[in-house]
């Protein structure tokens, strides 16, 4: 009988255990931070709310700036929105999600990339955004349609070359290369060579993002750049600007030199998937003036596509 009772004790104490610990984990879950890495850019939970007044816009106000948006855009949001409430008297918040879903799709210059007979997608951004995956992803994308070579022309960064040579053989690409802290302008010459003599059209170019100073930076860039209207005519020369979603405005702000030394056709935002800093995919358009090309979605080579703002924008307010 005692044995019966005290079996009976330790199966309700080994429940009870249990219990404290699922309700301790779904606690922790509610408690994540807006700006916590693993939480997601959403606007879907304001939506909630029956009322359309002060504080649901304090609260999209605070949900955007967090979210990187940025001070400015997310004022023109909030001012644009609120005109188009109060003219019309606007209650349903099924009415207010539809105009504000106009309003975030209207930031985004919409433009795909326009790829020629040959091209040069030379790829550009401050070290640590994601550059080299970036390129990975994207060869990975085009190589089943065009004839792809990599130019390893970032060859200031250690192990930079290595890096790329490495995913060049995991996608079966050809890749030029150079020495470490050699000329990063005769690499593309190579790769361009290269390119006219096997037919590739399209040669993806890894590029420095940092010099011992930004004056070097700028002068390779533009020899790169000059090199490739002067001696390869018949290639397309689009500057593209890596951008981490994770980093954020600041990361805005650190790619301005790029944008201006170089007329940039578009921009790549990797780490998108469930970034809390998404925001930064609408501040692009604002402060850069650039459509966002692609979009790196996951951590694996395929998790990467051409980034539609209409999905986007729909993904935040329903959030999927």
């Amino acid at each position: 009988m005692m044995m019966k009772l005290i079996i009976g004790v330790s199966i309700l104490i080994i429940l009870l255990v249990i219990i404290l610990l699922i309700a301790k984990k779904k606690n922790k879950k509610q408690r994540v931070s807006f700006t916590s890495s693993k939480s997601k850019f959403s606007l879907s939970s304001l939506f909630s709310t029956s009322s359309i007044n002060d504080e649901f816009f304090a609260s999209l106000e605070e949900i955007l700036i967090k979210s990187d948006a940025g001070v400015e855009t997310t004022k023109d949001i909030i001012t644009k929105l609120r005109e188009v409430v109060e003219k019309n008297n606007i209650k349903d918040t099924a009415e207010v999600k539809k105009h504000l879903r106009e309003i975030l799709i209207s930031k985004f210059i919409i433009k795909k990339i326009e790829l020629k007979e040959k091209n040069i997608l030379f790829i550009i951004g401050v070290n640590g955004v994601g550059k080299t995956t970036s390129i990975a992803k994207l060869t990975n994308l085009l190589k089943n349609n065009h004839k792809v070579i990599l130019s390893a022309s970032d060859t200031f960064r250690a192990a930079a070359i290595e890096q790329l040579e490495e995913w060049a053989n995991r996608l079966s690409v050809p890749i030029v290369k150079g020495q470490q802290a050699g000329d990063p302008a005769s690499v593309l010459f190579s790769a361009l060579d290269k390119a006219n003599a096997t037919n590739a059209d399209i040669v993806i170019v890894d590029t420095a993002g940092r010099f011992h100073n930004q004056d070097n930076l700028v002068k390779q860039l533009e020899k790169m750049k000059k090199i490739a209207a002067e001696r390869f005519t018949d290639f397309n020369f689009i500057p593209i600007l890596v951008l981490d979603a994770n980093v954020g405005h600041n990361g805005i702000e650190q790619a301005r030199v790029f944008t201006e030394v170089l007329n940039v056709h578009g921009a790549i935002v990797s780490k998108l998937d469930s970034s809390a800093k998404g925001g930064v995919a609408i501040s692009i358009a604002h402060y850069l003036s650039l459509p966002i090309f692609y979009g790196g979605y996951g951590e694996k080579v395929d998790d990467f596509r051409e980034f539609d703002a209409y999905s986007f924008v729909d993904s935040i307010l329903e959030n999927k």
